[in-house]
């Protein structure tokens, strides 16, 4: 057999991110990780969709797209046209009504489908924000629509009740709800 050499890539520089936080001013190229390293984040990721407009520093380009999934420190963005790994940008979501604004920056890039993101400055009042919708996610926080619910006794109008009804039915569909769940809530919703 013939002995093949294999040859080693040198180390990449560290990527410095002008004006960004202290606590994170380096982002490197995020390697492959196998499902068990990714398991080991520093912050738990939950499945979170929302509204995302990610507009990049120096241009002002802006790419929108959906969050897959949030955690404390970052989330990732699906979007056709993803930012190059260490451009800094603003993040914008959008989600039950509420707006969550950061400075951050692209920590990894797939092209035609997303890109992950961490927050590198986060203000007290947008932290609230943050940290509401984790809470709501893990289940440490009573979810948004029963706190809204509870806010106001305003019955639910027509339209609103029709939607509801409609995600309710789709939900049984995909099985994500079992037909007695979704008959309890369209009860509730009706009652």
């Amino acid at each position: 057999m013939r002995e093949v050499k294999r040859r080693t890539m040198p180390d990449r520089p560290k990527q410095t991110i002008a004006g960004a936080n202290p606590v994170v001013t380096e982002v490197h190229p995020a390697p492959a990780l196998d499902a068990q390293a990714q398991e080991h984040r520093a912050n738990a990721r939950f499945p979170f969709t929302a509204t995302a407009e990610v507009i990049e520093l120096r241009s002002k380009a802006k790419v929108a797209g959906r969050t897959s999934d949030l955690s404390l420190g970052g989330c990732y963005v699906d979007t056709i046209n993803p930012f190059p790994v260490g451009t800094p940008v603003t993040l914008r979501l959008i989600y039950a009504g509420r707006t969550f604004q950061v400075q951050s920056a692209v920590v990894y890039a797939h092209a035609g489908m997303g890109m992950g993101i961490v927050f590198t400055q986060v203000t007290p009042d947008q932290l609230e924000v943050l940290q509401a919708w984790v809470g709501q996610l893990s289940g440490e926080v009573e979810p948004l629509v029963e706190q809204a619910a509870a806010a106001s006794n305003e019955p639910l109008h027509r339209n609103e009740r029709q939607v509801l009804n409609q995600l309710i039915s789709l939900l049984i569909r995909k099985n994500l709800l079992t037909e007695a769940e979704g008959a309890a809530l369209l009860r509730e919703l009706f009652r």
